[in-house]
């Protein structure tokens, strides 16, 4: 399974500014190298969007995916916003954008 996190908005960020982390899911007992970082997502309640992995597709989904948050009753939390890659045969085909929510006040 493959992560991707983008660390800043491209509407506020310039292009060759913008961050962005790739990782892959890995036990616990895994080694690893002063090569590579390891860090944790932290748990919680997140909304997840499965969306068929093509530019359009999660274009359309990054489009409607906070307001239809506000219109369910969730706020976005300050946790990272992650999008999680899987398929077959070394083709992807989905992702999940995965949103950590929590409820209005």
């Amino acid at each position: 399974m493959i992560l991707s996190i983008a660390r800043d908005n491209p509407e506020e960020t310039a292009p060759e500014n913008c961050r962005y982390d790739a990782g892959i899911v890995i036990s616990s007992e895994y080694y690893v190298d002063d090569d590579f970082s390891e860090d944790q997502l932290v748990g919680g309640q997140y909304a997840i969007y499965k969306v068929k992995h093509t530019a359009e597709e999660i274009q359309k989904a990054w489009a409607t995916i906070f307001s239809g948050l506000l219109e369910e009753g969730y706020e976005v939390d300050p946790r990272p916003i992650f999008e999680r890659y899987y398929g077959d045969n070394n083709e992807i085909d989905y992702c999940d954008i995965c949103v950590p929510i929590t409820l209005k006040k």
